[in-house]
């Protein structure tokens, strides 16, 4: 397998003249014949690509044999390109990160060199839908026993934000929230190892502009960079869950937002009811003040409603006209059915099951954070005091069967924390209380985040209420 010497566009380009001649001003035959080639053989529209369409080594080769001669972005562009087409996530990141690393460096020597908005455009291709945002959505994060490769795309068509194409498989949430918890730890910390050094690389390309050029004159590259953030998310939920201490570890820090600071949210795993209940009260209050019209508000003050009680009264709520159906199938063939409405008796613990839990326990019971009233806000009072420190503290953890305090704290300070805490939530429960309705909710708030109106409506509207433009 070939591979780029990141030396050749990185590090080692520091001396004077360390990049090399303008290959594409001189006219050179294998650079503008490179060039040419690639631009032939990128996709169109991603739906239509097959990868046997490009000799991915040979081009390899070519391009490194140019970048021993010159440090262009108009070929690393288009080597970083080839390889997410080929899948290969931690190259397609280090090759982003040696850009980040020569425009840094040598921002005066990197070609394009002379003309700064031509050196703007070659890098804003990293942003094409067909050439880096869709394969980057498609990539296989890990792998599993069941489903086989499974990447972030398969994860959008199961949570309903994308549908899927023709011949392409479609698996239910279900299996693919088991399939990542089951997924070998060490692939999913190395997935998001990548995803990391990639969102740090495409941070840094972005900055390099308004570095350089002044305040508001940065790089926009918001598909990609939006994906990737999403990605990371993803994962997060799932190696917080596992192992708060080894997510650190894989990543160097706890997740990290766009400019490379900390990410509040993510500094602390949720790891009781409690933590859970405070996040989800860290969110509402943050959508409250900052995105009152997001939809994501009202499913995450569901999810606080439903934090506490039993799958009867979840079943209740979520589907009040189907619940009167509802029934559990007892044997196969000729089995029965206990209604849903006749376990309803049921649903309260009994006397000597609650004098059983208190001796066991012996702890003494201490109301949650706002479990004395629902957080539905609609005290503009309150909700305004409420908003005003999106910052909550759990009172109360059970640890080993006993009461104890907790300092744990969650700032929301973006809508990138808010969707990290709906992450780890879902996490929570999909480990400690896998019937919970919360995690399907979440994921579906996650996916309607920084949508705009008419997004949303496809989502909320039959297509025949929706008027389509004739217009092409």
């Amino acid at each position: 397998m070939s591979e780029i010497e990141p030396l050749w566009f990185g590090a080692a380009a520091l001396a004077d003249d360390a990049c090399g001649p303008d290959l594409d001003l001189a006219g050179d035959d294998d650079h503008l014949g490179f060039l040419a080639r690639v631009e032939g053989v990128l996709p169109s529209a991603f739906a239509e690509f097959e990868r046997s369409q490009i000799n991915f080594e040979a081009e390899f080769k070519a391009a490194d044999a140019l970048l021993k001669r010159s440090r262009d972005l108009r070929v690393l562009v288009l080597v970083a390109k080839l390889m997410i087409l080929d899948r290969r996530l931690p190259e397609f990141a280090g090759v982003v990160a040696g850009m980040a690393d020569l425009l840094n460096r040598q921002w005066d020597a990197v070609h394009p060199a002379d003309d700064i908005e031509l050196r703007r455009g070659v890098l804003m291709a990293l942003d094409d839908m067909p050439h880096s945002v869709m394969p980057l959505q498609a990539t296989p994060l890990f792998e599993s026993r069941n489903l086989g490769r499974v990447s972030f795309r398969h994860h959008l068509i199961a949570a309903g934000s994308v549908q899927p194409r023709e011949n392409e498989d479609a698996h239910q949430a279900s299996a693919i929230a088991a399939a990542l918890e089951r997924a070998d730890i060490a692939e999913l910390t190395a997935s998001r190892a990548a995803l990391q050094t990639l969102r740090d690389g495409l941070g840094a390309i972005a900055a390099s502009f308004a570095t350089h050029l002044g305040a508001g004159r940065d790089l926009a590259l918001p598909n990609l960079r939006k994906l990737v953030g999403d990605q990371i998310t993803w994962l997060d939920g799932e190696i917080g869950r596992r192992s708060p201490a080894q997510a650190a570890t894989a990543t160097g820090t706890m997740s990290r937002g766009e400019d490379g600071e900390k990410s509040p949210a993510s500094a602390t795993a949720i790891t009781t009811q409690a933590a859970a209940k405070g996040a989800l009260d860290a969110v509402a209050a943050y959508l409250a003040r900052y995105e009152p019209s997001s939809p994501g508000l009202l499913l995450v003050r569901q999810c606080r409603q439903l934090a506490d009680v039993s799958f009867i009264e979840a079943l209740r709520t979520l589907m009040p006209d189907a619940f009167p159906a509802a029934s559990i199938r007892i044997g196969r063939g000729a089995g029965f059915n206990i209604a849903m409405e006749q376990l309803t008796a049921f649903e309260t613990p009994g006397a000597a099951e609650e004098e059983n839990g208190d001796e066991e326990n012996d702890v003494e019971e201490h109301p949650g954070p706002q479990d004395d009233k629902p957080t539905s806000f609609d005290d503009d009072e309150a909700a305004e005091k409420a908003s005003e420190n999106t910052e909550f503290e759990p009172e109360i953890s059970n640890v080993h069967g006993r009461t104890a305090a907790i300092p744990q704290r969650f700032k929301v300070l973006s809508q990138r924390d808010a969707v990290d805490l709906m992450a780890q939530v879902a996490g929570y429960y999909r480990s400690e209380e896998p019937s919970s309705p919360l995690p399907l909710l979440l994921d579906r708030a996650r996916a309607l985040a920084g949508r705009d109106f008419l997004a949303v409506l496809e989502e909320l509207l039959p297509a025949s209420h929706l008027h389509q433009s004739e217009e092409r």
